[in-house]
């Protein structure tokens, strides 16, 4: 998977990194939970406070576009995160810990 960065806006304050970056996977299209682990580690972020809001398929080719929020404040997350989003948030770290716990 390889990740570029398009557009990075720090929205002061509500207290986050607005990102946009357009993202190609020879693999098929990656999941929101594999977008956060690559996003993460090349931008060198907490993976707690990476918030994937949208991933657009491009049509006809094997190329996303992932609009993503990084908060420095993980109560502000809570606070401006749709509810849906934040769910999913848990449900792929209660996942991660099962691969964890499994290996």
């Amino acid at each position: 998977m390889e990740i570029k960065i398009k557009k990075e806006f720090d929205n002061v304050p509500l207290s986050r990194k607005e990102i946009e970056c357009y993202i190609t996977s020879t693999e098929g299209t990656p999941s929101v939970k594999e977008v956060t682990t690559e996003v993460s580690k090349s931008m060198n972020l907490n993976p707690e406070r990476v918030v994937v809001v949208k991933l657009e398929q491009l049509f006809g080719t094997r190329g996303q576009i992932a609009h993503i929020h990084y908060y420095t404040d993980e109560e502000k997350m809570r606070r401006y995160e749709p509810k849906h989003l934040l769910e999913r948030k848990v449900k792929h770290a209660s996942e991660k810990q099962e691969e964890g716990a499994s290996q």
